[in-house]
C-alpha cells in the first residue's frame, strides 16, 4: 500500500498532465482478522475449562502497546488466568509484556489486557491457550462473546 501526493494537478487551468506528484509510503494498519474463541467446555460454573483466543494482526506491536479482549453480558462471571501459553512462535509472557485479568469497574464483565514492556511482538497470527478457567455461573442457551481490540498505550 502507499499514498500519491498530487501538487498542482488541474488539467482545466494548465492543460496539462500532472505537474509533480510523489508516492508515500502508507502508515501500518492496525487491524485484527481471524479472530475467534474456542473453547473445551461450556457447561456453567466450570473450573477447569480450556479456552483460546486467536487473533491475526497486521501490525507489530511496540512497548506499551498490546491486545484488550473484553467480555459480554453473557461472560460475567468468566475468570481467566495470566499468563496465557502463547501456542504460536512469537511469545508474549513476562519475560517481555505485562497481563492483567479483572472485572470492568462499573460494569463488572470480565476484561483482559496484555502489553509489550519490551521489544516488539510481530504481526501475524496469535493463539493464547488460559487454562483453568472458570466459566459463567448461570447457564444461558445464548452464546456470549469478547471483543478484541489492540491499542497503542495500554499502561495507562
Amino acid at each position: 500500500n502507499s499514498f500519491y501526493l498530487e501538487m498542482g494537478f488541474d488539467p482545466g487551468i494548465f492543460n496539462l498532465d500532472r505537474m509533480q506528484a510523489v508516492g508515500l509510503p502508507a502508515p501500518p494498519l492496525r487491524v485484527i482478522s481471524q479472530a475467534k474463541i474456542d473453547s473445551l467446555c461450556n457447561l456453567a460454573g466450570f473450573t477447569e475449562n480450556v479456552m483460546e483466543f486467536h487473533v491475526h494482526i497486521a501490525s507489530a506491536l511496540e512497548v506499551n502497546a498490546g491486545f484488550f479482549f473484553g467480555g459480554s453480558e453473557l461472560t460475567r462471571g468468566t475468570l481467566l488466568r495470566c499468563w496465557p501459553e502463547t501456542l504460536t512462535e512469537a511469545k508474549l509472557n513476562s519475560d517481555n509484556g505485562y497481563c492483567e485479568v479483572g472485572e470492568n469497574v462499573v460494569t463488572g464483565l470480565p476484561e483482559l489486557k496484555m502489553y509489550v514492556l519490551r521489544g516488539t511482538f510481530p504481526s501475524g497470527l496469535h493463539i493464547f491457550r488460559f487454562r483453568r478457567v472458570r466459566n459463567p455461573l448461570q447457564p444461558t442457551d445464548a452464546m456470549g462473546h469478547f471483543s478484541f481490540g489492540t491499542y497503542t498505550d495500554l499502561h495507562q
